[in-house]
């Protein structure tokens, strides 16, 4: 029975898509709501039926087709609509429709609820992974500062031993003390430093 109502729902969208066509434009604007009023029906019965009838064409196979066509029609209504594909997570759930997963407007909705929740966390989870490795590499930015430092005061440092020591062989020369011994002597009190 529901096959039969989807054929005749697609069959009116059909209708009404194509007096929709003809009576656009500028030159008759307005007639084309003025007609379907003076039949009785609602702006937004006419657009559920158009776009029924819009998805019935999308759909690439027979079976997609009669899965769709029995669907209830609040939902059929529903993931049809041109917003049903808005964000990711209506798009997942018009996929389950289809799919045959999910077989009622309110476990759509729900489901569209959990998918923008998940979302929602998974965003939240890779904003703090980013906040996380920004401080990481700013901790490593000043880590590798630190180090430079360090390795630069040690050089400063091992030149002013190197200073020291060649001038303490110097003045040993003038002592007439060995400098080889007098070196190894201040090499090992300086590298205690």
């Amino acid at each position: 029975m529901r096959e039969i109502v989807g054929k005749a729902q697609s069959e009116l969208g059909r209708e009404l898509k194509e007096a929709q066509d003809k009576l656009a434009g500028s030159r008759y604007d307005g007639v084309f709501e003025k007609w379907y009023r003076s039949m009785g029906f609602t702006k937004t019965s006419v657009y559920n039926y158009i776009y029924y009838f819009a998805e019935v064409q999308r759909l690439n196979s027979k079976s997609a087709i009669e899965t769709f066509e029995e669907l209830p029609k609040g939902l059929a209504y529903e993931i049809a609509k041109p917003s049903a594909e808005s964000t990711i997570a209506k798009s997942q759930a018009k996929a389950e429709v289809l799919d045959g997963k999910i077989d009622t407007l309110k476990a759509y909705r729900q489901r569209i609820q959990e998918l923008e929740t998940q979302a929602q966390l998974s965003e939240e989870k890779r904003k703090q992974a980013e906040s996380l490795a920004e401080s990481a590499r700013k901790n490593a930015e000043i880590k590798e500062r630190q180090l430079e430092r360090t390795r630069a005061e040690l050089a400063e440092i091992s030149f002013i031993k190197l200073f020291v020591i060649l001038g303490h062989i110097l003045q040993s020369k003038k002592d007439q003390r060995s400098p080889l011994v007098f070196f190894k002597f201040q090499y090992v009190a300086y590298s205690n430093v």
